[in-house]
């Protein structure tokens, strides 16, 4: 039954209805339209392209990732007046130590120089 609790808040609602109710099967390129799944690949591609996805992620400062992930996990059933508070209050550790941090610094610098970043996770 979590599908019933979990398809309204990620999908479409006419779609999660119809999903749940009529059982219908929706093919990859589908679900892929409906940002339930990311990508959709032969099965022979399927470890390049994870691994493509993993090159891309790599690219990112590791603050600002977990940063980022700590904002989505945190706020995902807070109202946007309830997540403003938390941020003005100071509840984003992760947040707070990226944005401080010598990373942030660097990416400003890298943009400014045309350069790419040479991030260290500080």
């Amino acid at each position: 039954m979590t599908d019933s609790y979990l398809f309204p808040r990620i999908l479409p609602r006419q779609k999660a209805m119809e999903l749940l109710m009529t059982a219908k099967r929706f093919s990859a390129e589908e679900l892929s339209a409906l940002g339930m799944i990311n990508e959709v690949v032969p099965a022979e591609q399927v470890m390049d392209c994870a691994r493509q996805i993993a090159a891309n992620l790599i690219l990112g400062a590791p603050l600002a990732l977990a940063a980022i992930k700590e904002v989505a996990d945190k706020s995902e059933k807070m109202s946007l007046a309830e997540y403003y508070r938390s941020m003005l209050a100071g509840d984003w550790p992760v947040l707070e130590q990226c944005l401080k941090g010598e990373d942030f610094r660097e990416g400003i610098e890298a943009f400014a120089e045309k350069r790419e970043p040479k991030w260290r996770g500080r």
